[in-house]
């Protein structure tokens, strides 16, 4: 089971409304379902296990229909690039950790995530596979490993014996030893977890280069072409959640494509 935990009220308020705008994507269409149902037909006092016949059926497809149709062509636009989501590090960083939280959108949160590490050239195991994410990790956004405020990592992956730190950048530069004291604080909270030295590392997220020694780069590119690999290789092409995936992909190539 995945878990998200956040670390201030601040923090928490935006993964907040983050989730809710993912629930209301997925819910809107069976909400529209259910008051289509409720205005052909009158409510029925019978047990629920009653089987719905053919007339009732077919009034109800035929009142959901037109809700059916908003729903295909709202799925035409890409609705992070519409929800003033932008260049914001922040809410990006906050959509990409829900996207990667199976609670929020379903396993095909830990295939994207997953897609993301192996695009990642580490060489020696030290990202977590697809196995490894399959049998349980915890989302952190906004996370501080050794307790001090100064020191948040953008987001955390955390298994039973793995733990990875992922700094997120879109325009922002590095800020002085950011990633040297993230590399410290990862290494602290892994030693007392007794996570080994090969399954702990920093990964930086951004549209160019660091030079910091022993830091796994990582870009924009590899979080499109993961979005694009899980949503055409795993799930229909069509369900809500690969669409999520999918128009994250494409909004994210603003910030490499321009």
């Amino acid at each position: 089971m995945i878990r998200v935990e956040q670390n201030d009220t601040q923090v928490a308020k935006r993964a907040l409304i983050g989730r809710l705008q993912l629930s209301l994507a997925v819910m809107a269409p069976m909400f529209a379902a259910r008051r289509a149902l409720e205005a052909v037909t009158p409510a029925d006092p019978v047990p629920a296990a009653k089987m719905v016949d053919e007339v009732r059926l077919q009034l109800w497809l035929k009142a959901v229909k037109p809700y059916l149709k908003k729903v295909r062509e709202r799925r035409k636009h890409n609705p992070w690039s519409m929800a003033t989501v932008g260049y914001d590090e922040v809410r990006n960083c906050s959509l990409l950790s829900q996207l990667w939280n199976e609670r929020s959108i379903g396993p095909i949160a830990w295939r994207f995530l997953a897609a993301y590490f192996d695009r990642i050239d580490c060489g020696n195991g030290r990202l977590p596979s697809l196995a490894d994410l399959a049998q349980g990790y915890t989302v952190r956004t906004e996370h501080c490993p050794a307790g001090e405020q100064s020191d948040r990592v953008d987001i955390t992956v955390e298994g039973k014996d793995f733990l990875v730190g992922i700094e997120v950048k879109i325009h922002a530069s590095e800020g002085p030893d950011q990633l040297q004291r993230y590399c410290k604080v990862i290494a602290s909270r892994a030693h007392g977890m007794g996570i080994p030295l090969n399954r702990q590392c920093v990964v930086f997220l951004a549209p160019f280069p660091t030079e910091v020694p022993g830091v796994l780069q990582s870009s924009w590119r590899d979080v499109a072409a993961a979005a694009n690999e899980v949503t055409h290789s795993h799930l229909q092409a069509d369900s809500t959640p690969a669409w999520m995936v999918r128009c994250f992909g494409e909004h994210v190539k603003e910030f490499f494509e321009r």
